[in-house]
């Protein structure tokens, strides 16, 4: 866990050095949850499988017109 911390505030110090106006935002995975699920839908009316991945990808399969 501190570990974590520890990698969270150097990615911040590094973001910072490099562009000193960014904003931070934690992220929010039920929503980023809900999101890739609404995309998924939705992709399912242009292919025939769609499904997740690790670290939120979604893949899809097309097939030939």
């Amino acid at each position: 866990m501190e570990q974590d911390r520890a990698l969270t505030a150097t990615r911040e110090a590094a973001v910072a050095a490099a562009v000193p106006d960014a904003v931070m935002i934690d992220r929010d995975l039920h929503k980023e949850d809900i999101a890739f699920n609404t995309i998924a839908m939705a992709l399912l009316r242009f292919a025939p499988e769609v499904t997740y991945a690790d670290d939120f990808c979604v893949l899809m399969t097309l097939l030939p017109v």
